[in-house]
């Protein structure tokens, strides 16, 4: 966290966060977030992304919105409490890293002596979908590598562990394929299970989103919801949601299933290590075991299933 005290009127510029990315700005659309609150309301900050300038739009949780902003300008209005803020910057593709500005402020912006402002949690993302601040993945390898060097702080372990965990997922959900011949002995099992959880997790999903409206970020009786622009998350009794507002989709982690939801109906779901869609479609290939199924190249109306080998 930084804090920003101004210690005379007409202050010159002052820029607490400034960053260089890591990787060039080859996307469109960027999105950069953070905390922050002021001594007073209505307190102006500027955040920039330039160099090279290819800004062609800036658009800011506190509605600034300005075109041909090519350095990046976009003005946030701060108040006396925490808030998360964003701004999304539309640009022309560059293959060159850019710099980023988090809370700039000078004389002219109106600050006078005795104001001050405190700045955390910065991050930037590609696209237009507003999270919450992570680290950046040389962040999270650089405290790995020193952890024989330093003592580690207990908030670095927790870290540390929850990256471990999503890890470890995914190795899981890679060697379902290996469970293959021993689906095949309890299909007649399944049937009966599958109707039973899909109605549960269906069930469950609309209990949860209607238990506490409107709670952003606070521990209700029931229920933990952060919500974003378009999407939300929630923790209860039921399992873990993301989904959208709108609640056109959502996904369920739940102690024994995962469950895709479109409309209201669960359309693909993940339990007792099988995965389950009503309806999908590859759009390259297909494996099962030592084959692969493919469109053939030189004729769109026919498949080709070939033997690849492997274990």
């Amino acid at each position: 966290m930084k804090r920003i005290d101004i210690t005379e009127d007409n202050s010159p510029l002052k820029d607490p966060l400034t960053y260089t990315t890591t990787i060039p700005m080859t996307g469109t659309e960027y999105t950069a977030i953070f905390w922050a609150r002021a001594s007073r309301n209505n307190f102006k900050i500027v955040n920039h992304l330039y160099s090279p300038n290819s800004v062609t739009r800036s658009k800011t949780s506190t509605g600034f919105d300005r075109s041909r902003a090519f350095d990046g300008y976009a003005e946030i209005t701060l108040t006396t409490e925490w808030k998360q803020y964003w701004v999304k910057w539309t640009q022309t593709p560059v293959d060159s890293v850019k710099k980023v500005i988090f809370g700039r402020t000078e004389g002219k912006y109106g600050i006078t002596k005795g104001d001050w402002y405190e700045i955390c949690a910065p991050g930037l993302f590609e696209g237009g979908i507003v999270g919450d601040h992570v680290d950046a993945p040389e962040d999270t390898e650089q405290a790995i590598n020193s952890k024989a060097d330093q003592t580690l702080t207990q908030d670095q372990l927790n870290k540390l562990a929850e990256r471990d965990a999503q890890l470890k997922a995914e190795m899981d959900a890679k060697a379902a394929a290996d469970l293959v011949e021993k689906w095949i002995n309890e299909i007649k099992n399944l049937s009966a299970v599958e109707e039973a959880g899909r109605k549960e997790a269906e069930l469950a999903a609309i209990r949860a989103s209607e238990r506490i409206v409107d709670l952003q970020r606070k521990v209700g009786e029931l229920k933990l919801m952060t919500e974003f622009v378009d999407t939300y998350m929630s923790q209860s009794e039921e399992g873990i949601i993301v989904g959208r507002k709108d609640g056109a989709s959502k996904v369920l982690v739940s102690n024994d299933r995962i469950s895709f939801i479109s409309g209201g109906k669960e359309v693909a779901s993940i339990s007792q290590g099988v995965l389950q869609i009503d309806n999908g479609v590859f759009v390259k290939s297909l494996r099962i075991g030592r084959f692969v199924t493919i469109q053939d190249p030189t004729n769109l109306n026919r498949n080709l299933t070939m033997f690849v080998g492997g274990a």
